[in-house]
């Protein structure tokens, strides 16, 4: 396979698409109308993830025509997602018949022996996707012949029992008991300082590559702060399959049909309050000054919970951040009420984080006569305790009388007893401790009581601020949904929709760095080669 650098991206792009502008003239229009993305790709770096995209094809036992550029395939659907197409087919047509977009993907237009190549196929892009799912081969000797699992079953029609599913899946364990054992393995994780096997899987290969080609750039470029206040939710995704499925042809048990999906499931769609057969997208964005950058992106059953989504990559998230932004630190989890659970703030505190998260009103906080509703103490005339601090090396909230005030006067710090504020009309010996500089003082352990015994107390402007970020992930489903065209139910594969996703979580940071860099994009071609220049002797000069 060719070497293909940023430089050499760059000088394949000076080599191959200048000469096309100049021998096309009737194509500087299009390719201007391009230049937000010419300059995005460019600014794009895949070659850290050269080494994962090369594993997934068996080079020891090579067979057939030499394979397409497995950084090219990648850079192509990246384009894709840059132009807001969603369907394979229309796309490998569009490349067909427009070469600046094939000179964009880093393909040649010409084959070795001289005939034009039109780019890839249809079957190219989905084998390309396929072998991201089978991964690596496994290590045989050079007469053992292995089949691609993703081969094995293509074409193949899926037999399965829905129903039969649905009451194994609940007999197993249910949703909140599976979050339990997720959030103590996880935790035990934590303390190790290790990382769980989902980083090997399918998925783990996408979150890696997510990493490694946007999130740390981003974090190089300082688009990423380094505290993050990172915003979770999920977001149901509708299966093109039929949910009936198909009638056998054959004789086979009662209740079985094919599917042309063989991994959709049943699952409830809270904001339109329905149910659906499908898939469930789960994201972590950070929202920044400017952007909304997607951090992570997994794509899992219908029927999974939020939270427990959230559970499992949660840590993978951190440890990803630790090996490829290890200058950002997750400061605060932004969710919603359907991650209001005790062992899910218990993982957000083994990762040292502090979190944001809404009360579920059908699951109100375990009120004691000491504190009300909210978890917040009550001074001994009954009113609400002013939250003094968190340390973290007790792990204790700390709040004292809500009629002393810290403040300053003259230079010098003092605190101030404001009578209008306390409850009682003269402080009490026996209840107050009115000698006392803060006096008196409450000390509570968040894991006593995790859902209410926050860091940032739930109704102060902190935690409003705060959770109002949570939006941040909306708008990116918003992204898949309208620019992805994912409303539409374009695919019946939960992979396709894995490796699409990923391509459009990047292609949303190649347009910050775009908009970083250049702020406005060049409106003619003649100013886009001027820019690549300038691009190019930057590259120059840093070498």
């Amino acid at each position: 396979m060719p070497e293909h650098t940023p430089p050499r991206y760059r000088a394949h792009l000076a080599r191959h698409l200048i000469p096309y502008i100049e021998a096309h003239p009737d194509a500087r229009g299009r390719i201007a109308a391009l230049s937000g993305l010419v300059l995005g790709l460019a600014l794009l770096d895949l070659e850290p993830a050269r080494a994962d995209l090369a594993a997934c094809y068996d080079d020891g036992h090579p067979g057939g025509r030499t394979p397409r550029d497995p950084v090219c395939m990648l850079r192509a659907l990246i384009l894709m997602a840059l132009l807001g197409e969603h369907r394979i087919n229309a796309w490998v047509e569009t490349l067909h018949g427009r070469p600046e977009l094939r000179i964009l993907c880093g393909f040649s237009l010409t084959r070795p022996d001289g005939r034009p190549d039109r780019g890839p196929g249809v079957a190219t892009f989905y084998d390309f996707m396929a072998r991201l799912l089978d991964g690596p081969p496994p290590a045989r000797s050079p007469r053992t012949r292995w089949t691609r699992p993703s081969i094995r079953r293509r074409g193949s029609k899926f037999l399965r029992h829905i129903k039969e599913e649905k009451r194994q899946r609940k007999a197993s364990r249910p949703p909140m008991t599976r979050m339990r054992a997720v959030v103590k393995r996880v935790t035990e994780a934590a303390a190790g300082r290790g990382h769980t096997s989902r980083l090997h899987g399918f998925a783990g290969r996408m979150q890696q590559l997510l990493a490694k080609v946007a999130v740390a750039r981003s974090a190089t470029l300082g688009l990423l702060p380094r505290l993050l206040d990172v915003a979770a939710d999920g977001s149901a995704i509708r299966t093109h399959a039929r949910p009936a499925g198909r009638r056998p042809d054959g004789p086979v048990e009662a209740g079985h049909r094919h599917y042309s999906d063989p991994e959709a499931t049943w699952g409830f769609d809270a904001t339109r309050d329905r149910y659906y057969f499908g898939h469930k997208a789960h994201a972590f964005v950070v929202r920044t000054k400017t952007h909304e950058l997607p951090l992570r992106l997994d794509i899992d059953g219908a029927h999974e919970p939020d939270g427990v989504l959230a559970a499992r990559d949660l840590h993978d998230l951190k440890h990803l951040l630790g090996e490829h932004a290890p200058g950002c630190r997750i400061r605060s989890v932004i969710a919603d009420a359907a991650y209001d659970a005790e062992a899910f703030y218990r993982l957000v505190d083994a990762i040292d984080a502090a979190p944001v998260i809404a009360l579920n009103p059908a699951n109100p906080v375990r009120d004691t006569p000491d504190t009300d509703a909210d978890g917040v103490p009550l001074c001994p005339g009954g009113c609400r305790m002013r939250r003094c601090g968190y340390n973290k090396r007790r792990g204790v909230i700390t709040y004292n009388c809500p009629a002393k005030r810290p403040t300053r006067r003259g230079g010098e710090h003092l605190v101030v007893f404001h009578p209008d504020d306390c409850p009682l009309e003269k402080p009490r010996e026996d209840m107050c401790d009115p000698h006392g500089k803060l006096g008196p003082l409450v000390h509570i352990r968040p894991g006593d009581n995790p859902r209410a015994n926050l860091r940032i107390p739930r109704g102060s402007d902190t935690f409003e601020a705060l959770y109002r970020k949570r939006t941040a992930v909306e708008r990116f489903f918003s992204v898949l949904k309208v620019r992805g065209k994912w409303a539409q139910r374009p695919y019946r594969r939960r992979f396709v929709y894995q490796v699409m996703g990923t391509a459009h979580a990047i292609a949303v940071h190649v347009r910050a760095w775009v908009e970083q860099r250049f702020g406005k994009v060049p409106k003619d071609a003649d100013a886009l080669i001027e820019a690549l220049g300038a691009l190019c002797e930057e590259e120059a000069a840093a070498a």
